[in-house]
C-alpha cells in the first residue's frame, strides 16, 4: 500500500481511507488518482450527472467534508448549518 500511495503521490492512510470508502477525496486527491489511472475524470461520473450539477449545499457540504484541515464534526456541522440555511432561503 504505501508503494502504490507513493506512486500516486498521496498518503498510505488517505489510500486506505479511499479503499474503505470512509473518505471523499479532495480535488488535488482525486487528480492524482486519476493520473495515476490513466483515465480521464470524467469516467467516474454517470452521463445525467454532468448535465444536472449537484446542488449547491450538496457540493459545499462534500467540499467541508473532504477538506483536511476541518476536524470531521466540525465540517458536519457546517454543513447541516449550510443546508438548513439553503432550506430556509428557498422556503
Amino acid at each position: 500500500m504505501r508503494e502504490t500511495s507513493n506512486e500516486i503521490g498521496i498518503s498510505a492512510s488517505t489510500l486506505s481511507r479511499l479503499m474503505r470508502e470512509q473518505h471523499v477525496p479532495d480535488i488535488e486527491t482525486f487528480t492524482a488518482l486519476c493520473n495515476w489511472l490513466d483515465v480521464p475524470p470524467s469516467t467516474f461520473f454517470r452521463g445525467d450527472e454532468l448535465s444536472s450539477p449537484m446542488p449547491v449545499p450538496e457540493a459545499i457540504a462534500l467540499q467541508l467534508q473532504s477538506d483536511k484541515n476541518l476536524d470531521p464534526a466540525t465540517a458536519n456541522a457546517l454543513a447541516v448549518l449550510i443546508k438548513a440555511a439553503y432550506r430556509d432561503l428557498t422556503s
